[in-house]
């Protein structure tokens, strides 16, 4: 399955991709934006709150490059989330972090 979110500038990002089992294939990080996003990743039944609990992963969605998006192959690292999976886009890496992502930062998530 796939889901692309994308930072609006409406707020911080959050959504519950899928409840239950799900294994995390692939990422894809862009931002056309200057100045960088953060993605953090939750094992979670209900839609993260940003800037409550820890997440499993914490990814930066660098400055705009001109060098394209980034893809994290995760396949052989077996992110196995039994919960569901969860994501939030915030501005900062700092787990507590409630600031709205840059307008730019898109975010593919290739799961089973």
């Amino acid at each position: 399955m796939l889901t692309r979110i994308v930072a609006d500038g409406a707020g911080t990002m959050e959504m519950l991709v899928r409840v239950g089992r799900s294994k995390l294939n692939k990422i894809v990080l862009s931002n056309s934006a200057g100045t960088a996003g953060w993605l953090k990743v939750y094992n979670t039944d209900s839609t993260p709150v940003p800037g409550d609990g820890t997440p499993i992963l914490t990814l930066w969605c660098g400055l705009a490059t001109g060098s394209g998006p980034a893809m994290l192959d995760l396949r052989k690292e077996n992110v196995a989330l039994w919960q569901g999976l969860g994501v939030v886009i915030t501005a900062s890496a700092v787990d507590s972090d409630t600031t709205a992502p840059p307008v730019g930062v898109i975010v593919h998530l290739i799961y089973e």
